[in-house]
C-alpha cells in the first residue's frame, strides 16, 4: 500500500475544524501522502460524462427525503469528478463529516473504484435521523467516529458493527505542554463556537443570577458564531460588562496562553432540540493537557472522558444554579484544582496523545487499505 489519501472537508481555514488539520498532519508525518479538497472551494462540473450523472442520480436518489441536501451534492458534481481522479493513483478517499462530504466520497469512489471512508463527529450523526444515517454511510468501507456516543449512534442507524471504530482525536502534547505556574484564582475561560448547544447562556445566566463573591471574578467568552449578538446583549442586560469580556475569535496561540493562566475552564454545553450536542470538544482537551481544571456538563459526550471529581468536575446542563454552585466550589479549593489538573493531565497523555491517537487512525486507514488490495 502507498499510503496516498485523497480528502474532503471542510473550508481548510475554519477554526473549529483544527482537529482535522492536526490528523491530516499527523499522517504526512508518518509518511502519507495527502491531498486534501475543500468542501466549499468552487470546481466548474465540466462536461458532465455518463458515468458522473449517472453516479450523481444514484446519489441523488438516496437522498431523496432530504431536497436541500440533494441540491448542494448536484452543486458540488466539479468536485466530485476531480476528487475521483485523483484517486485513481490514491488508496482511499476520506471523507470528514456525514453529510454532503460524504456524498462527494461516495459519488467520486464509485467512478474510480477507490474505497472510502467517513471520520464523523457530533452534529453530523447526532442531529439527523437514523435512516438518513445508515443510506449515508452504507457504501463506506468504513466508519471512524472520535467518541463512543458517535460510533453508538452510527450503529443504532443500522451500520454493522465491524464497519465502526471509535478512533479519538488528539492533542499535540508539545504544543500544550502542563502549565504548573501562577494563574489567576478569579479567572474563567470559556470557548467555542458561539451557537446555542454550547450554552454559553448558561454560564453567563450563571454569573448574573447567582455567582457572588469574589466581586474580582473576570470571565472570558471566546468565540464567533450566530449567537454572538444575543449573548452580547445578555451580558449587558445582566449589568456583566465589567465582569464578562467577548473576546471574539483567538486563534490557537492566543486561546491557548488566556488558558493556561486561568482558574477554571467552562464549557456549558447542553442538547439541542434536534439532538445536536457537542462530542469530545477539543477545547475541553486542550485546557485538560495545559493543566487548567475543567468544568461541564454531561450533556455531550464529555463524560467519556472527565470522572467528576477525579479529573474534572461535570454540571447538569440548563441549570445555571447548578453551574455557579459547580464554580464557587472548585474556585474556593485550590488543592482540588491541583488534583483535578494533574489527573487531567494524566488522561491525556494516556489517551489523547496525537501520536498514539494517529497512530490508531493509521492502523484502520491501512487496514481499509489491505482488504482493498486482497
Amino acid at each position: 500500500m502507498s499510503k496516498s489519501l485523497a480528502v474532503i472537508t471542510g473550508p481548510d481555514a475554519a477554526p473549529s475544524e483544527a482537529f482535522v488539520r492536526r490528523d491530516l498532519e499527523a499522517l504526512r508525518a508518518r509518511g502519507w501522502r495527502v491531498r486534501t479538497f475543500s468542501l466549499h472551494a468552487s470546481v466548474p462540473a465540466g462536461a458532465m460524462r455518463r458515468r458522473l450523472t449517472a453516479a450523481l442520480w444514484r446519489r441523488v436518489l438516496a437522498l431523496a427525503a432530504h431536497p436541500r441536501q440533494a441540491l448542494a451534492l448536484l452543486r458540488r458534481a466539479g468536485l466530485a469528478a476531480q476528487v475521483s481522479a485523483c484517486a485513481r493513483d490514491a488508496d482511499l478517499i476520506l471523507a470528514h463529516f456525514a453529510w454532503t462530504t460524504a456524498d462527494v466520497a461516495a459519488v467520486a469512489a464509485e467512478l474510480c473504484g477507490c474505497p472510502w471512508v467517513c471520520a464523523v463527529h457530533a452534529w453530523d450523526v447526532f442531529a439527523q435521523s437514523p435512516r438518513a444515517l445508515r443510506r449515508r454511510l452504507s457504501g463506506a468501507a468504513r466508519v471512524l467516529a472520535c467518541s463512543e456516543a458517535a460510533a453508538a449512534a452510527v450503529r443504532s442507524a443500522g451500520l454493522p458493527a465491524d464497519k465502526v471504530a471509535r478512533v479519538r482525536h488528539g492533542v499535540p502534547l508539545a504544543e500544550y505542554p502542563f502549565h504548573a505556574g501562577e494563574r489567576s484564582a478569579t479567572t474563567i475561560v470559556a470557548a467555542g463556537r458561539l451557537e446555542h448547544k454550547k450554552g454559553f447562556d448558561t454560564l453567563i445566566a450563571a454569573c448574573a443570577s447567582s455567582l457572588g463573591a469574589p466581586a474580582a471574578l473576570q470571565l472570558h467568552i471566546a468565540g464567533t458564531g450566530s449567537q454572538q449578538d444575543a449573548l452580547t446583549r445578555q451580558v449587558a442586560v445582566g449589568g456583566l460588562n465589567g465582569r464578562v469580556t467577548m473576546r471574539g475569535w483567538l486563534d490557537q496561540t492566543a486561546l491557548r496562553e488566556l488558558v493556561k493562566t486561568a482558574a477554571l475552564f467552562v464549557l456549558p454545553s447542553r442538547r439541542a432540540a434536534g439532538g445536536d450536542r457537542d462530542g469530545i470538544a477539543n477545547v475541553l482537551l486542550e485546557a485538560m493537557a495545559l493543566g487548567t481544571p475543567v468544568l461541564t456538563t454531561s450533556a455531550g459526550a464529555a463524560a467519556e472522558v472527565i470522572r467528576d471529581g477525579v479529573n474534572g468536575a461535570l454540571a447538569p446542563p440548563d441549570d445555571p444554579a447548578a453551574l455557579a454552585t459547580s464554580i464557587r466550589a472548585l474556585l474556593a479549593d485550590a488543592p482540588l484544582r491541583a488534583r483535578l489538573a494533574r489527573n487531567a493531565r494524566a488522561t491525556i497523555e494516556s489517551d489523547f496523545d496525537l501520536v498514539r491517537t494517529s497512530a490508531a487512525l493509521e492502523a484502520e486507514l491501512l487496514a481499509v487499505g489491505a482488504v482493498r488490495g486482497q
